[in-house]
């Protein structure tokens, strides 16, 4: 199985050639919103969420609810390790793409209430809302994860006739 959540960089060569004959080629956007839904851990989210419905309010238990943000934060760094982890020897994560998403699952949860942010009183859910956003919209922009592997080119000399003793 190839690693679901690795990012890879198409070249505008890549991008523009069709993969078959009348298919539309990958444009930008397309680049854009696949790097974008695997730079933000909705699994992980969708857990904490979960586990936010069964503990209430960081003021009611405050211990659980940092221990809690802080599980998921490992869940989150496990998943994604696996997810950006080729299949193979020498396949190393995508640690970029790991530490994104680990910003973005805080981000997440700074927006959702604040959980420990709140216990600490740096909530502020104008900021949050805004940072939140922000963060969203312009790291898939900047992140382009890694080159994508351009298919092997044809041995030297392959193609081309060599006529020896002919004039």
């Amino acid at each position: 199985m190839t690693a679901p959540f690795r990012i890879r960089s198409r070249s505008r060569t890549q991008r523009s050639a069709s993969p078959g004959a009348g298919a539309p080629p990958a444009d930008g956007l397309a680049d854009y919103a696949e790097r974008l839904s695997k730079l933000v851990p909705a699994e992980v989210i969708s857990l904490y969420l979960a586990g936010v419905g069964v503990i209430g309010a960081p003021q009611s238990s405050p211990q659980l609810s940092v221990a809690w943000v802080g599980v998921c934060l490992v869940g989150v760094v496990a998943v994604r390790v696996w997810g950006t982890r080729e299949s193979g020897p020498g396949s190393r994560p995508q640690w970029p793409a790991v530490a994104i998403a680990a910003v973005s699952f805080l981000i997440w949860v700074y927006q959702l209430g604040g959980g420990p942010f709140a216990l600490a009183s740096l909530y502020d859910p104008k900021a949050a809302a805004l940072l939140l956003l922000v963060w969203t919209f312009f790291v898939p922009l900047f992140y382009r994860g890694d080159a994508a592997p351009v298919s092997a080119a044809p041995p030297s000399g392959a193609g081309t006739r060599v006529t020896q003793g002919m004039p």
